[in-house]
């Protein structure tokens, strides 16, 4: 096996850096790991564009995920929320919570729709936190390549 620093995929950053990096997301996967499902988008050819597109994909999954859940516990426990959701509402309610507009006129009412409501917003905050690392590192990455290759 490959001494650590001489992986393929992460080639450019620190140990400690690489370290510092998810599995499968900018990594490339350690021992005992799938080969298929790790650093692909330092891999690509193109890293901004498959991160753009990893985000593309992960935020409206992560969000639809959400309206789906709260729209469900609207239903089967109707005063979860100030008002009753129908599939629209649960949507704007979702993207309410994400963008932190938070107008106040669909709220959580029971303890388990809070609760439900604090775990989107950690996710949130995990989310954009994610995105804006993958294209740091991505731009970065991509710097690093054209400035080595002299173009």
């Amino acid at each position: 096996m490959p001494p650590r620093h001489a992986r393929p995929g992460v080639t450019g950053l620190p140990p400690r850096r690489r370290a510092a990096l998810p599995r499968g997301v900018l990594r490339s996967p350690g021992a005992g790991e799938d080969p298929a499902a790790g650093g692909a988008i330092l891999r690509s050819d193109h890293p901004t564009l498959q991160g753009v597109q990893a985000l593309a994909i992960t935020l409206p999954l992560f969000l639809l995920t959400f309206a789906n859940v709260y729209f469900l516990v609207a239903h089967n426990v109707p005063d979860s929320f100030t008002d009753p959701l129908t599939r629209t509402d649960s949507l704007y309610f979702t993207v309410t919570v994400f963008a932190t507009v938070g107008f106040g006129d669909i709220a959580p009412v029971t303890q388990a729709a809070r609760v439900l409501v604090t775990v989107q917003m950690v996710g949130n905050l995990l989310l954009l936190g994610i995105a804006l690392r993958v294209v740091v590192l991505a731009v970065q990455h991509r710097r690093r390549t054209v400035g080595r290759d002299g173009g």
